[in-house]
């Protein structure tokens, strides 16, 4: 469904709506609005808030990683560091230069990749067992990532290294 939520000084704001949820939010110049075909029924009557409800994220609760989706937020899980890629360097918006190395974790059910910046880098190594705390997933350029920003990531077991 689309409705105009706001129509003031010479634009309107319509929002796309899918069962209730947001799906995106347009600005249309009044301009633009001339080149839609009067055959198409615009809805300019204001959308009630109470109408318009956005979905809220799934939470994780006894989640594994097979069972983790683009949304899920507060996902708490204990995981084995199975791939570490050497650290890159990548630039913020603000134009900072950071460090980033995209690890990879199992819990045996799948795997998910696990961003680690700058300091959090040289404290996990691969076969380490790890806690992950209120982390959130995303998916970033067509793959899952479990982020963890304002959560903990806790290495509770080290990698058994070996000496010959």
């Amino acid at each position: 469904m689309v409705r105009c939520r706001e129509k003031i000084d010479g634009h309107a704001i319509f929002c796309i709506t899918k069962d209730q949820d947001i799906v995106a939010q347009v600005k249309l110049t009044d301009g633009m609005l001339e080149y839609i075909p009067k055959t198409v029924p615009l809805n300019f009557q204001l959308a009630e808030s109470t109408q318009i409800r956005k979905t809220p994220p799934a939470k994780a609760i006894g989640l594994q990683i097979r069972d983790l989706t683009a949304g899920v937020k507060k996902v708490n899980l204990r995981a084995k560091v199975i791939e570490k890629p050497a650290a890159k360097k990548v630039f913020s918006k603000y134009g900072d230069v950071l460090l980033v190395s995209n690890i990879v974790v199992s819990d045996g059910t799948g795997t998910i990749i696990l961003p680690l910046w700058n300091g959090q880098i040289d404290t996990i190594s691969i076969g380490d067992m790890i806690q992950i705390e209120n982390g959130w997933v995303k998916k970033f350029r067509g793959e899952l990532q479990l982020r963890v920003h304002s959560g903990e990531i806790r290495v509770i077991e080290h990698a058994c290294e070996h000496t010959t």
